[in-house]
């Protein structure tokens, strides 16, 4: 279970596994597929989570930026060359 400590909302094993499948079938849609990279510069919320986890059903790579990075670091970061796309959420 998922408890989201900003908002208590709760997710369970099924809401994670059927959010996870969603994205994973968003992003096959999208041209997606083993061994690409994806970066995410999210918040840790249960979709955060959902999404890795259907990323890695996919065998797409997370690269992870920290939240609380300055701009500057987080740029080098996402600027990677195996980088394919970032996911940003406020």
């Amino acid at each position: 279970m998922l408890i989201s400590a900003d908002t208590d909302e709760v997710w369970t094993f099924n809401d994670v596994d059927q959010y996870s499948n969603r994205m994973a079938t968003f992003l096959r849609a999208q041209g997606f597929c083993r061994g690409d990279v994806i970066a995410l510069y999210m918040e840790n919320k249960p979709k955060y989570i959902g999404l890795i986890l259907g990323m890695a059903k996919l065998g797409v790579e997370a690269a992870l930026i920290n939240y609380n990075l300055t701009d500057d670091v987080s740029l080098n970061r996402i600027r990677n060359p195996f980088v394919r796309c970032v996911f940003l959420c406020a």
